[in-house]
């Protein structure tokens, strides 16, 4: 893995900034005791320093809060029925004791491709869960 700076277009071999160099001239460098923090904003950073670190966070439950908005929805009511669809939210998360689900079908919005849904919190049990969020149409 490399990091690419700016100048990298000018000459990749000298300007390319490899996982290698990084350990090799920073972290190999450090002195007993000295604690380096690296934080790597790029999409590819998992293992940019080469470490044998590995660490398994456990957070417990979240609480979230979700702000959602539909953009250009597709219509699912048919020309007949106004041209619209009639949104709402179902939201379900995973675990390894089950599932929980909301469904807001209560909640959905007439007549809009574009709706600003409610905000709602969930509580996520872990880190390992997965949370899913469908829109669906009230109709079909």
């Amino acid at each position: 893995e490399i990091l690419c700076p700016l100048d990298l277009h000018e000459s990749w071999a000298r300007n390319a900034i490899t996982d290698d160099w990084l350990n090799d001239n920073l972290l190999n460098k450090l002195p007993k005791g000295v604690r380096c923090v690296c934080n790597f904003d790029c999409c590819h950073s998992g293992t940019l320093a080469d470490l044998a670190v590995q660490r398994e966070l456990d957070v417990g439950p979240m609480q979230l809060e979700v702000s959602m908005k539909g953009v250009n929805l597709a219509a699912k009511d048919g020309y007949m029925m106004g041209g619209k669809s009639d949104p709402f939210l179902v939201i379900k998360v995973d675990d390894e004791a089950g599932e929980e689900l909301l469904d807001q079908r209560g909640d959905y919005i007439s007549n809009n491709l574009n709706p600003d849904f409610k905000v709602f919190t969930i509580t996520v049990p872990s880190a390992e869960s997965t949370l899913w969020i469908q829109v669906r149409d009230f109709d079909t």
